[in-house]
Order: structure tokens, then C-alpha cells, then sequence
């Protein structure tokens, strides 16, 4: 059996004289590895720039907001950082629309509530913010259609609230945290934070930090990444060459004979199948490409010329 990242290739033949007999040369091949795409790479850098696979455990994240002044929906670029967020946004989808190896799934808005005030009037005006977000995103970049964007909007902002109380040193902030945390009905919730402490705590709540949620809205774009086909081609080539179908490893191999990463296994291929010109071609070009498994196997051609020389 082959070693993992070896294949044991008979590319000297038999050369009997007595009891001596030469059989097997190992090649080193490795499976292929994807590339990444430049959006995935970016994405490090990008806090709202995620993969769709982490949608699950991302969505609590608040980075990058946007801001409207108090009771209004129309989005002010000199406010606050907004022109800033705004740049950052259009530069990640700018990222998403060149990259060949990576695609838009969603882009989620978040436009939430502050737990006081009038449920209805709230989730009115934070639907109106919402809309204006995704008007001004599809103005930047009219590609994207209206199904890849998920609006959450209208939803009182406890775990908004919680993240502020819990970084402060608010008297009685643990108290909060056990009502917010420990309550799951909003209007008995707020009930208890109003009985707590003679409502000195709520009244904190109004003033210092319910103000902070009302304005404000995130925006989290997703991708996907494309399946790196070269490579999952190449890897079953590889496959077959383990299994000795080289001719099916080879027509698999002409297909993407384009891209570097298949050079070394071309290589491997024909000197399974002794034409060593062609191996030497595809080891030389792989090399030239950074392939240090191929500058080992590219040693084993001049093996096998002074083996030939030798039995000659």
C-alpha cells in the first residue's frame, strides 16, 4: 500500500541479471489543497464580512453601526461615523464582486428597538431605518437584488441593553443581569426592572443607556465560497494514480492542465508511464511554480537515465 503523500511507482522496469532486480522508485505527491478566496482572506480584517457558515454565531455581534438621529429615518453621512461605515461596507462588497472563488448570500440589517417607549411607534421607525439602509446599500451596488437582503427590524434590543449593563459599574447592575437573563417575557421583564430598588435602577437604564439603542443599526454581509473544482479534480486524479489507473488519472488531468497545481501529478504520470520527456516537462514547469515535491520527483528521472545507462 502507498504512504500517505508517497506513491510507489515502477519507473525503472525490471532489470534482471541473476537476482538482481531494480523495482520500484517512490514519487512524492500530495493531495491539493483549496485556495481561499480573496474575500475569505479579507474577511479577517472586515468585522461584518462573515461566512454564511457562521451566521448562527455571529448574528449577536455589534460591530460597525450605523447611526440616525433621535425619531428620524433619514440616513445622514456626516453623522456620527456613518460615511465611514458606509465606505467600509461598499470597499466588502466591492471584495465580494471581483473575487471569482466567492459569492453574496445575504446581507442581513439590523434595525432594532430600545426596551421603553411605544412598542408600535418603534417598530414603525425602526422599519423605516431599515428600508433607508437597504435603499442606500443597493444604490452603492444596484447588483444586488431585493431577496438577498433579511431585514430584523421592530425587535426591542435586550441583548443590547445587557452587553452596556454588563461592561458598566451601574449600582445594582448584577440584579439587572439576573432579571434580563433569568425573564423571557419582555412585558414582565421590564415589570421587574421597574419594581427593582423603587425603579432607581430603571430610571438609570432610561437615562444612560436606552438612548444608545434607539438609533442605531448593523449591517452583517454573508458569502460563500465557491468549490475549488481544480483542486477536487486533481485530488481524484491523485486518487487513481494510488489505485495505478493512470490513464484515468491523466484524462482527469487534461482538464485542468491550466492550473499549476496539476503539473507534479502529470509529471508523476508519465513517468509511470516511462515517457520521461513529458515528466521531465511537467516536473520543470511545476517546480518553476514552487513545487518542492516536485523537485524531488524531477531527481528520480536523472535515477532512472543512469539505470538505463548502467543496464545498457
Amino acid at each position: 500500500m502507498p504512504q500517505h503523500g508517497r506513491c510507489d511507482v515502477d519507473t525503472l522496469g525490471s532489470i534482471c541479471r541473476g537476482e538482481l532486480t531494480f523495482l520500484r522508485v517512490p514519487t512524492t505527491i500530495k493531495r491539493t489543497q483549496p485556495i481561499l478566496s480573496n474575500t475569505k482572506l479579507q474577511s479577517s480584517t472586515i468585522p461584518f464580512l462573515k461566512p454564511v457558515n457562521a451566521k448562527d454565531s455571529i448574528l449577536t455581534e455589534r460591530v460597525s453601526p450605523l447611526r440616525f438621529r433621535q425619531g428620524s429615518a433619514q440616513l445622514f453621512m456626516t453623522y456620527m461615523d456613518n460615511d465611514e461605515t458606509l465606505e467600509a461596507i461598499d470597499e466588502a462588497l466591492n471584495i465580494l464582486q471581483y473575487d471569482d472563488r466567492a459569492r453574496l448570500s445575504r446581507i442581513t440589517i439590523e434595525s432594532f428597538t430600545s426596551p421603553e417607549g411605544d412598542p408600535e411607534l418603534n417598530r414603525d421607525l425602526s422599519q423605516r431605518r431599515a428600508k433607508t439602509l437597504r435603499d442606500e446599500i443597493v444604490n452603492l451596488h444596484p447588483e444586488i437584488s431585493d431577496n438577498q437582503f433579511e431585514i430584523i427590524s421592530g425587535v426591542e434590543d435586550w441583548q443590547g441593553l445587557r452587553d452596556l449593563v454588563a461592561q458598566s459599574v451601574m449600582p445594582y447592575r448584577d440584579e439587572i443581569l439576573d432579571i434580563i437573563d433569568n425573564t423571557d417575557d419582555n412585558s414582565v421583564r421590564k415589570l421587574k426592572l421597574k419594581r427593582l430598588r423603587g425603579g432607581v435602577p430603571y430610571n438609570s437604564l432610561i437615562d444612560l443607556y436606552c438612548p444608545l439603542l434607539r438609533d442605531t443599526c448593523y449591517v452583517h454581509i454573508w458569502f460563500e465560497e465557491k468549490p475549488d473544482m481544480e483542486a477536487m479534480i486533481i485530488n481524484d486524479a491523485i486518487e487513481n494514480i494510488e489505485r495505478n489507473l493512470v490513464d484515468d488519472a491523466l484524462e482527469l488531468l487534461s482538464t485542468v492542465e491550466y492550473d499549476q497545481r496539476s503539473w507534479n501529478a502529470l509529471g508523476t504520470c508519465y513517468l509511470i508511464k516511462g515517457e520521461v520527456s513529458r515528466a521531465r516537462h511537467y516536473f520543470v514547469q511545476a517546480v518553476d511554480a514552487g513545487n518542492g515535491d516536485a523537485k524531488s520527483n524531477l531527481l528520480l528521472i536523472g535515477t532512472k537515465e543512469t539505470f538505463d545507462l548502467d543496464a545498457n
